[in-house]
């Protein structure tokens, strides 16, 4: 029977998908125009790989070569990334030959999937109408669209984390056993990308218990009772990658992040720059920033104290999430001020009955869990945001009904025929809908965490390219950032924070075979500049390549000969 279950999870699984295929043709053209959009962002809009996917990609690129679960730049063995991410890569790079192109590809087609929860979550709280305009907005949105063809991980963790919770909603419905069993093995893949998942996880146990008890107290006991299949799915597909980080660490850890962040963000705030608390040096050349040791070091060294924590999340409501309050109400890049507006309004434009005042208290606590866990980041950064978009978009779908609705409703009152008050109400809707992606598209295009590895960045590609062919096989490659490594197929090291005598003394000490130099790093390190002014100041760096023809500045590669 157990042998089967797997087999029948997956039949069902494609009977529902054949069967909302056959019911709504337009889900379909929706999902055809999401992936058109993706294809032609990932040809058109791109040049080299952003920097956290070089890591993601070589992680794959070794596990593909047999040389184990390591990173780029990390010494030993990468322990703060998870691993679905980087082998669902490894899996693609059989078909497409690269890390970089099976990465990209991995996402767009995870983007695309991504329409298909919004479709279904949305559909249950407000109904089909209102659906189509969210899979509609997630189709089309430039942030999304833009991060779909990228080698970042959050679209297949927020497909993942909305598929958890679209069937974590059908639980309620019928309390059948494939449900929570998909939502458990949902959230413990989404688990394996980012390990946040397992408290969305939780507050779905909760939410699904708590609306059985309110709502019917017959269906407490089954609701219980099934729920467990939930943990006990999740902890199926947590278990080994639990088991295998914990023997590394020495330690048991359910994830290997928050203890690089900790150090990171308490040596912050004791008052170190960002550049000490990832790159320092100290005068005996010993690494004490944490991206210089392996993950290992950190981990071991991490000693989490109340005070501390306290400490970071005082910090954190003072620096992050005010960013975070302005992004989502004045981002342009997620389409606001219009998309928060139009959130408010479908967020409170229809009553709430029981069942949609617990979906809406679920997604409060979701958006709150996401803003608590931004607390304890050393500085905030705008995918971070990622989490509130998708809930913001469900609401905006609902908002955009409700001004349809409202401006229909104003032209008859006016005095204008009931068909042409309803196309005018329509208008209204793709009006603000329009402007709204508009909108996006341009916040989008001023956004360094995309556009910067757009097509004017190609300039690092070709000089990662032509430093492979320039010296074939190992090297190590010391840069501000890890993107031409990645293309020279190079191990990284990054420029130390150190006076810059120190810093030619780490470069023989770590080996280093080619320093790159480029004005996008100049404000990396104080010593870069003259750097590139005026040359390494060592006779054993040999200028081998000197690009300055691009929009993006020079891009100077050195020979060190020892």
């Amino acid at each position: 029977m157990l042998e089967k279950t797997p087999k029948v999870l997956l039949n069902s699984f494609w009977e529902r998908c054949q069967d909302a295929i056959r019911r709504d043709w337009r889900l379909v053209g929706i999902m055809l125009a999401a992936l058109a959009l993706r294809l032609a962002w990932a040809i058109f809009w791109t040049g080299s790989i952003h920097p956290e996917g070089t890591e993601y990609a070589r992680i794959a690129e070794n596990l593909v070569a047999g040389h184990g679960y390591v990173g780029l730049a990390t010494p030993g063995k990468e322990l703060m990334f998870p691993p679905l991410f980087p082998l669902l890569i490894a899996a693609f790079s059989y078909l497409t030959h690269g890390a970089e192109f099976a990465g990209r590809l991995v996402s767009i087609l995870m983007g695309t999937l991504f329409v298909v929860p919004i479709f279904f979550i949305t559909a249950r709280m407000y109904g089909r109408g209102v659906a189509h305009i969210a899979a509609v907005l997630a189709a089309l949105h430039p942030f999304l669209v833009g991060f779909s063809a990228t080698v970042y991980s959050e679209m297949t963790y927020m497909t993942l984390v909305f598929a958890g919770i679209g069937c974590a909603w059908r639980c309620l419905d019928r309390l059948a056993a494939a449900d929570f069993v998909l939502t458990g093995i949902f959230f413990g893949l989404a688990y394996l990308i980012r390990p946040e998942a397992g408290a969305f996880s939780l507050v779905a146990i909760l939410f699904i218990v708590g609306f059985s008890a309110v709502v019917d107290r017959r269906n407490l006991r089954p609701a219980l009772l099934r729920s467990a299949l939930i943990i006990a799915c999740f902890a199926a597909m947590a278990a080994p990658y639990v088991i295998w980080l914990s023997a590394q660490a020495g330690q048991f850890r359910l994830e290997g992040k928050s203890p690089l962040l900790y150090v990171a963000a308490k040596n912050i705030i004791n008052g170190m720059s960002f550049s000490e608390a990832y790159h320092r040096i100290d005068q005996n050349l010993n690494e004490q920033g944490i991206f210089l040791r392996s993950n290992l070091s950190v981990i071991q060294e991490a000693d989490f104290s109340v005070t501390d924590l306290l400490r970071l999340a005082a910090v954190g409501v003072r620096d992050n999430l005010p960013e975070v309050a302005r992004d989502i109400s004045s981002g342009f890049f997620l389409g606001s001020p219009i998309l928060f507006a139009l959130a408010i309004l479908g967020l409170f434009a229809s009553p709430w009955n029981l069942r949609l005042a617990g979906q809406q208290l679920f997604f409060v606590a979701l958006l709150g869990l996401s803003a608590t866990a931004l607390l304890f980041y050393p500085r905030h950064e705008i995918r971070y945001d990622f989490m509130f978009l998708p809930v913001m978009l469900i609401w905006g779908a609902g908002g955009l009904i409700a001004v349809g609705q409202w401006a229909g409703s104003t032209l008859t009152q006016l005095g204008i025929k009931g068909t042409v008050a309803q196309r005018g109400g329509r208008v209204v809707q793709i009006v603000l809908a329009a402007g709204l992606l508009l909108v996006a598209f341009a916040g989008v295009n001023r956004l360094g965490l995309i556009s910067s590895y757009g097509p004017q960045n190609r300039p690092i590609k070709t000089a990662g390219e032509w430093l492979d062919r320039f010296k074939p096989g190992p090297k190590t490659v010391m840069d501000s950032w890890s993107v031409l490594a990645f293309h020279a197929h190079a191990t990284l090291v990054p420029f130390p924070h150190a006076d810059p005598a120190l810093v030619l003394r780490y470069i023989e000490k770590r080996k280093v075979d080619f320093i790159v130099l480029t004005d996008l790093g100049r404000p990396r390190k104080p010593y870069l500049g003259g750097w590139i002014d005026n040359g390494i100041p060592s006779p054993h760096a040999r200028l081998v390549y000197n690009d300055g023809t691009h929009a993006i500045g020079r891009v100077l590669i050195y020979q060190w000969v020892p």
